[in-house]
């Protein structure tokens, strides 16, 4: 594996990472995506590594206002031309999609690819900004699910609720709330959990296959203690779509030096 560099834009979140022979995944550069001063930040990662040497970069966007940015940040400073994931890479792809490809986001497809290639039947939740549920069954992307995303949620009702403030999540046994830290802790954490249970199951029922579930996303740690249900955790599991999605356009000569 040729050294990579992977880029997540995402709607909460620009995460940057490099991948070396060892296919160890090192984050280098997390940077919050409304930050007033976002942009200086990405200028200033990309400074300080500078000295960096990648033969490869992919990028994953679904905020096209940093794309433009990021883009000319790889190209001025390693020479390289980024792979941008895409619904116009959906049919260069092996995955075989049952839904309209131009409403699929880049993220739900490195998710989605990388469910493929490691399980080919999976169910892939995803925690971020919005709970989303790709449902990849005998190598075909047969459906996704876009929910509402536990910090979203949260803060939305923080907002809106005048005598409620920012609340940490604690995890609680008894299901009776004693105080007001208590009751959210326990409406968010089991409310989430089975809101992924529920779907999950009726998927499994729809699909009349047992399908694994793997998590991802910022709000797992967060949520995991609450969780009933079994469930694979990876927590890399985009950028491991992304490396995916390179090597078999590396493999495939769909890649031009």
């Amino acid at each position: 594996m040729k050294s990579l560099l992977l880029v997540d834009i995402g709607n909460t979140l620009i995460k940057i990472a490099m991948i070396y022979d060892s296919e160890i995944i090192e984050q280098w550069a997390v940077i919050e995506t409304k930050s007033k001063t976002a942009i200086d930040q990405l200028k200033k990662a990309f400074k300080l590594n500078k000295k960096l040497h990648f033969e490869e970069a992919v990028i994953s966007c679904v905020v096209p206002n940093f794309l433009i940015i990021i883009e000319k940040l790889i190209v001025f400073t390693y020479n390289l031309k980024p792979l941008i994931v895409d619904f116009n890479l959906l049919s260069s792809l092996p995955l075989k999609l049952n839904l309209e490809n131009r409403q699929l986001g880049s993220d739900l497809i490195a998710l989605s690819y990388a469910a493929y290639t490691k399980y080919h039947n999976a169910i892939v939740v995803s925690l971020g900004t919005a709970t989303t549920y790709s449902i990849v069954v005998n190598d075909v992307l047969v459906g996704v699910i876009i929910g509402p995303g536990f910090s979203t949620s949260k803060d939305a009702l923080i907002d809106n609720a005048a005598l409620l403030v920012d609340f940490e999540m604690q995890h609680y046994q008894s299901m009776l709330g004693k105080n007001t830290n208590h009751a959210l802790s326990i409406g968010y954490g089991y409310g989430f959990s089975a809101m992924i249970n529920s779907i999950v199951v009726r998927i499994q029922n729809e699909t009349n296959i047992s399908l694994p579930v793997i998590l991802t996303g910022g709000s797992v740690p967060i949520l995991k203690s609450y969780f009933d249900f079994s469930y694979i955790y990876e927590p890399q599991m985009l950028f491991l779509g992304l490396v995916d999605i390179i090597k078999y356009f590396r493999s495939n000569n769909k890649i031009k030096d």
